[in-house]
């Protein structure tokens, strides 16, 4: 019997919803027997008008995210897992980065907005987008 799923992409922010999102990837790698792919996105700041854009900042962010990650993938339970972190818009790089691994999956939280608020939070509609790009 062929396994329905070979790795689960997990696109964590570090906030309150962290712990949740990581257990219901551990859940479903147990189930399944796939490994998971814990995964982090350090924003592209925007650059001003006329500035240059700072990048070495980023490459401590990574690291710390890297750390984090790896961190979080040791609390838990012996499965088999990567990380992996990228810089970038947080919904085009969870896309590009699950279908560059080959994960059969994503497992990502959302902050349950609608209305005006889901309407006035458009750069954070990460969930939203990926749930419909990425099928």
């Amino acid at each position: 019997m062929s396994k329905p799923w070979r790795k689960i992409l997990c696109a964590l922010q570090f906030d309150s919803t962290t712990n949740a999102t990581v257990e219901m990837a551990r859940q479903l790698a147990q189930a399944t027997g796939a490994t998971v792919i814990f995964f982090h996105v350090v924003p592209m700041p925007m650059e001003a008008m006329g500035q240059p854009l700072m990048v070495e900042p980023l490459t401590g962010a990574e690291d710390d995210a890297r750390q984090r990650l790896s961190d979080i993938a040791g609390e838990n339970p012996p499965m088999s897992y990567e990380v992996c972190v990228v810089t970038g818009d947080p919904a085009g790089s969870i896309i590009a980065s699950a279908l560059e691994q080959g994960a059969d999956a994503i497992v990502m939280a959302t902050h349950g907005r609608t209305g005006l608020s889901h309407f006035f939070s458009w750069q954070r509609r990460s969930a939203w987008c990926v749930s419909r790009r990425f099928r």
